[in-house]
């Protein structure tokens, strides 16, 4: 027996907590000869400290304490004899547990199992309302509604929850719509074609900006201060003479498939109208475009542009990212969806 030193009370033999406190005991100084080594270990060791060799512990008579059923800690999963009030292995208060299922000990060299596998839980998706849904448009093309159920929905040729595999002018994931809260905001992920919006109110643009009218690509650039009148240049003391020209405020390029600019328009009245057979900017060979299709404006408080009332609808380009209000037309690629709520 093994007398604790805080209280006095006395322990079975082999015990490592006080049964009464759980205060550790100093064990009684028996020890393992190593079979291998020849070092000392103490007693309840199962591999040499030394040599690493599985130690033979000495031979005993079965006891009450070895036949009895042994209890699992719920601390460290390791086994006490039942009746203890603490872990003989951690020092812990031992709860009821129920009793241990003795299991074969398994060849040296195999791990030991200490209680059954852990799965860990696999997390809930955030599910967006399913009341967002994304319609396909188009000349020749079903309604189809697909409804947008994740809190991230991904739009690409190859990639993500919705995808156009036969459309060339996508990247592989186009662009994100990100749901919470109720709102939906989109993001392009690509930045060779980007993604457009129609318009559906007069909406200001910047240096930059780009947008679709009819079947033209048109990128719009705001001129400096020091641009708009330039003087005559001079050349071996002769000064210059030259076409007489309005004073512009912008230009507009109109962009084509290999990366270049063709044309370039300049901007120099208040008010600037594009149409196919209307306006100062003319496509006439454009059957997308109707014939005053969209409108700019130069004020004091910048530039606006302004779809009117065209059959096929005005888009800009998305910069960044777009905050989707029901109602919303995108264009992306060939592909024309518009946003519900």
């Amino acid at each position: 027996m093994i007398a604790c030193a805080r209280c006095s009370q006395t322990n079975r033999d082999g015990a490592l907590f006080c049964q009464e406190c759980g205060n550790k005991l100093e064990p009684k100084r028996n020890t393992l000869l190593c079979g291998g080594c020849g070092a000392d270990n103490p007693a309840g060791m199962r591999f040499c400290r030394s040599c690493g060799a599985a130690l033979l512990p000495p031979a005993k008579t079965p006891s009450t304490a070895q036949s009895a059923d042994l209890s699992v800690c719920a601390s460290c999963q390791q086994p006490t004899p039942a009746g203890f009030s603490f872990c003989q292995h951690c020092g812990q208060p031992l709860a009821q547990n129920a009793p241990l299922t003795r299991h074969p000990t398994p060849p040296a060299g195999v791990p030991r199992a200490l209680g059954p596998p852990v799965v860990a839980a696999m997390p809930k998706p955030i599910v967006a309302s399913s009341r967002h849904r994304l319609v396909t448009l188009g000349k020749g093309a079903t309604e189809n509604a697909t409804p947008i159920v994740d809190e991230i929905f991904d739009v690409g040729r190859r990639e993500g929850a919705l995808h156009f595999p036969h459309d060339v002018e996508l990247a592989s994931r186009h662009l994100r719509i990100e749901t919470r809260g109720g709102r939906s905001l989109l993001r392009p992920l690509d930045r060779v074609n980007g993604v457009y919006v129609r318009l559906r109110r007069p909406t200001q643009i910047l240096d930059g900006a780009q947008f679709i009218v009819g079947g033209q690509v048109l990128r719009f650039e705001l001129l400096n201060e020091g641009e708009h009148d330039r003087e005559p240049t001079w050349e071996h003391g002769v000064e210059r003479i030259g076409s007489t020209i309005a004073s512009t405020w912008g230009r507009l390029h109109q962009l084509t498939r290999t990366g270049t600019t063709r044309d370039l328009r300049h901007l120099s009245t208040p008010e600037i109208l594009i149409g196919r057979s209307e306006g100062s900017i003319q496509f006439a060979d454009d059957k997308q475009m109707s014939k005053a299709h969209a409108r700019l404006r130069h004020g004091p408080n910048g530039v606006e542009l302004e779809d009117c009332g065209s059959e096929t609808g005005t888009f800009v380009r998305i910069p960044d990212c777009h905050p989707l209000v029901s109602g919303d037309v995108l264009r992306f690629g060939q592909q024309l969806l518009r946003f519900e709520v």
